[in-house]
């Protein structure tokens, strides 16, 4: 029987993206941070902390040596880089503010960084999906 208006039948083959593949994605999220992503963390997180040091530091830094601490510890309580916790326990007793702080934040970011070189990218991502979270 001939219809004139039928409708033609379509193909239900998935169509992948590239970008978006599972495998791709769990395979970059194994690797380290990449050069540039963590160059341009370390430069915004040193600013921050040369704006406290010379005490021009805007609600922006605070916030940003804030996230600082709270990622340390993230990852610390994962059991990566635990000699952190000393620090971050003297950064959350006391106000970023006062000059004490600054020396004891300036060896917190030093070692926050190498626990982001000790952890794959993934990992990092879930701690700032906890962080933000929270």
């Amino acid at each position: 029987m001939w219809r004139p208006f039928a409708m033609r039948k379509r193909c239900t083959r998935r169509h992948y993206y590239l970008d978006e593949h599972p495998v791709r994605l769990a395979a970059q999220a194994a690797l380290p941070i990449s050069g540039a992503a963590l160059r341009d963390l370390r430069i915004v997180e040193l600013m921050s902390l040369e704006a406290l040091t010379l005490g021009q530091a805007t609600p922006t830094d605070l916030g940003m040596l804030r996230r600082v601490v709270v990622l340390a510890k993230t990852l610390a309580d994962a059991g990566i880089g635990p000699e952190v916790l000393p620090l971050v326990d003297i950064a959350w007793q006391r106000p970023l503010t006062e000059p004490l702080m600054v020396d004891v934040l300036r060896e917190l970011v030093a070692l926050h960084d190498q626990q982001r070189e000790a952890v794959s990218r993934g990992e990092y991502e879930g701690a700032v999906a906890a962080y933000l979270v929270e």
